[in-house]
């Protein structure tokens, strides 16, 4: 009997120092859990270099630096432990899971014992600290101390056995911008109609630019410019979004800069949601106040149904745009029929309006 209880006691105490030198546990999210199994490996690819692989757990060393203890079993079928230091950091897993997934970390409410309310993601937790992502205030590290309660919010799903991916142009319907800015660091690149050359990146979170011109060659001196920016001022995950922005259309045939500055809401998630934008043109004859509302709705694990409308004071007509969206994890591409309700077009198959995106 004393044989058993000796070698339970050195088992736990060798394992408490090995873990203290490559740091402390950390639960990373609740898709992850605490420990990496074979199947979210073979899913996210996070060790796909390891044959054999059985399990593994990350630690924390220091900021956001993690390391990975791997089991893993040898060509004889015999189990060995590695470990892998450094593996990476908080921010590098979560964008690599998050790429070509619909898999987000978990998106939380921290409410602190001074009255602080933090909303943002939870990167990962230790006993001692909670590790968070915020859009306005960057990463932190909060003791548990100073925690009064974390509530958390939903987190998107996993991709299911039929291959659903998340949206990966959630930026803009048709052409209204809705209230989702891109993640700070990624970016798309995009065509309209053959014609029209467009991109965006992520500067923060909560802050993108755009810019884009026409493809078709013009001399120096009547090109065609449209730039722009968006701000995100609140996220309320896969419920409700603000976001304000301004867009400019200039160049050498256009001898006055116009543009629109506008706001935009968003009500739903990543599978369904309705925008509601509204928006002043400046410059032009005297400006005009603008509004539009667009939606759209999953109907399978690629494809998106959307609509969208805009309404012009004073105008004789109202454009209506339907069609789908198809997409994978990177590309999308919107096909649609422009109808300019109060014209007659004498068809009724519309004008159509097609574009192509590029998410890296």
């Amino acid at each position: 009997m004393l044989r058993p209880v000796i070698l339970l006691v050195f088992a736990f105490f060798t394992r408490s120092v090995y873990a203290q030198g490559i740091g402390a546990p950390v639960r990373l999210n609740s898709v992850l859990g605490d420990t990496l199994t074979p199947e979210i490996n073979a899913r996210f690819q996070l060790l796909p270099q390891i044959a054999g692989f059985k399990w593994a757990v990350f630690f924390l060393e220091d900021d956001s630096l993690l390391n990975a203890k791997v089991e893993w079993n040898n060509d004889r079928g015999q189990s060995q432990d590695t470990v892998i230091t450094p593996y990476g950091t908080l921010q590098s897993v979560s964008k690599k899971m998050e790429t070509g997934s619909d898999v987000s970390f978990d998106s939380a409410k921290v409410e602190l014992k001074d009255g602080t309310v933090l909303l943002g993601k939870v990167l990962g937790e230790t006993e001692k600290e909670v590790m968070f992502q915020t859009s306005r205030f960057g990463f932190q590290k909060i003791e548990r101390g100073q925690i009064e309660k974390i509530k958390y919010q939903a987190v998107r799903r996993m991709p299911d056995s039929n291959g659903t991916v998340s949206d990966p142009n959630q930026t803009r319907a048709f052409l209204m911008p809705t209230a989702t800015t891109l993640p700070g660091g990624t970016g798309y690149v995009g065509d309209y109609e053959l014609l029209f050359f467009n991109a965006a990146y992520g500067v923060a979170d909560w802050l993108m630019i755009n810019g884009g011109t026409v493809l078709f060659p013009l001399p120096a001196d009547e090109m065609i410019f449209d730039y722009g920016a968006k701000i995100r001022l609140l996220e309320i995950p896969n419920e409700f979004a603000l976001a304000t922005g301004v867009q400019i259309l200039g160049g050498g045939l256009i001898k006055d800069a116009s543009g629109m500055a506008y706001a935009v809401g968003s009500v739903g998630d990543a599978d369904r949601k309705l925008n509601l934008a509204i928006g002043d043109a400046f410059s032009g004859p005297g400006g005009a106040f603008i509004w539009g509302v667009s939606g759209d709705a999953r109907v399978s694990s690629t494809i998106k149904i959307m609509a969208e409308l805009w309404v012009f004071p004073h105008s004789s007509y109202t454009p209506l745009i339907v069609g789908v969206r198809f997409f994978g994890t990177k590309l999308a591409g919107d096909l649609g029929l422009l109808y300019p309700i109060g014209v007659t077009l004498g068809s009724p198959i519309g004008i159509p309006v097609a574009s192509i995106t590029y998410v890296f």
